[in-house]
Order: C-alpha cells, then structure tokens, then sequence
C-alpha cells in the first residue's frame, strides 16, 4: 500500500476492529445525513439560501469522503474480515448487501448531483438575493430529486451501518 494511504489503515478510534478509514466515514454519515433532513427542512420553511448552502456543502463533503475511501480501498487498504468471510451467510447474506449498498449510493450520487445541477443551472437572483428558480418545472424536479437523494442518502447510510457492523464488530 501507497505510505500516503498507510495512515487510514491504523486502528479507529470507536473500539471496534475497525481500520481508522472507516470509523471516519461512519463518524461523517452520522453528521452529515442528519444535516440533510435539516437541509429539507429549511427548503419546507422557505429559507431558501440555508438550504442551499446546508446541501451543497453535505453533498461536497459527502462525495468527499467517499472518493477518499474507494481510493483507500483501491490503494488496498480494506482488511480482509476473514471471520466473516467464513460465516455460511457470506455469500447469500453479506455480499447482496454490499451490491444493494454500492446501487443506493450510486443512486444517491446520482440523484443528489443531478438535483445539485438543476440548483445551479435553473436558479437566479432576485431582489432580495435568494435563489429562485427560474421555471417552474425546474423546481418540481428539483424537490423530486432532492426528495429521492434524501431517501437513498438515509438507506445507504442504513446499510453501511450493517456492513460495519458485520466487518468490524461481529
């Protein structure tokens, strides 16, 4: 592995057999979902810029993160979980759950980057300063995506829980 790398593989800080690279991303999910159903909510409440601001630094930090772990892991980094690979329910339990988990964070990157895209491209300035959008139809699949993201973003949150829960605890 790269020396550049080696740090993300030491032991993490939660107790578990968990490398370092993974306790940071658990640790950044748990403050970053929670801070998308806040970004929701001030949308419901018409502030507008908050959202904005509150989603587009989520998601920034989000796609993040998970460059930095799939380069980790890429780079070797991701211990083999030998006792779980020796479990009779590895290959019909484990494995479709991290292929359900790799197509809703797919999704949701999607989904999310897509909506971050009709923010920028359909949004303008009016007088009072905060984005509006500038068609109608824009914002209807704005609030469509962005409502798909927050459903995805929260069940791959949920199923990478499961996954560190089976790889690091178990």
């Amino acid at each position: 592995m790269n020396a550049a790398w080696q740090w993300l593989s030491q032991p993490g800080f939660a107790g578990t057999r968990a490398p370092l690279a993974a306790d940071l991303v658990v640790a950044g999910l748990l403050l970053v979902v929670p801070a998308f159903w806040v970004g929701r909510a001030l949308a419901a409440r018409g502030r507008r810029r908050a959202h904005a601001l509150l989603m587009a630094a989520g998601y920034g930090a989000l796609l993040g993160a998970v460059a930095v772990f799939i380069a980790w892991v890429q780079a070797g980094g991701a211990p083999r979980a030998a006792r779980l690979e020796a479990a009779s329910w590895y290959r019909t339990g484990y494995l479709p759950l991290l292929a359900a988990h790799v197509a809703l964070a797919l999704g949701a990157l999607g989904s999310g980057l897509a909506a971050l895209g009709l923010a920028a491209l359909g949004a303008r300035r009016h007088a009072g300063g905060a984005p509006r959008f500038a068609r109608a139809g824009t914002a209807a699949w704005h609030r469509r995506l962005g409502r798909a993201f927050l459903v995805l973003v929260t069940a791959t949150a949920l199923s990478g829980g499961a996954i560190y829960w089976l790889r690091y605890v178990y």
